[in-house]
């Protein structure tokens, strides 16, 4: 009986670490728009406490399909950024914003513009 109870306790327990990881670590990235001027303004939530926070490290897909490095935010309060080489009035763009934490990197979902 003990077995079946240890069993059953650890997967709970691996359950809950599943949910709780989810709920901290989960999707972060909040809004995309085009302004009438064709920047793109992106705006996200912070996924991990500021005790744990490096940076933030927007990515931009390029033509060739691979996401680059466009730019690099280290304040912990500063959850948007406007992409103002973007002309994003004629073109959509997708980005995904890096989180550089003191346990390692966490990526958010990617979202498009649409123009």
């Amino acid at each position: 009986m003990h077995e079946v109870k240890a069993g059953f306790t650890f997967i709970l327990s691996l359950a809950f670490i599943l949910i709780l990881s989810t709920i901290t670590h989960g999707q972060y990235f909040n809004c995309i728009e085009v302004d009438e001027d064709g920047d793109i303004r992106l705006e996200w939530s912070a996924p991990v406490p500021q005790s744990e926070f490096g940076s933030y490290q927007v990515y931009r897909k390029n033509d060739t399909g691979n996401f680059s490095l466009v730019h690099t935010i280290d304040d912990f309060d500063e959850t948007d950024w406007v992409d103002s080489q973007s002309n994003g009035e004629f073109k959509s763009y997708t980005y995904f914003i890096r989180t550089q934490t003191s346990q390692g990197t966490l990526d958010s979902d990617t979202l498009s513009s649409i123009y």
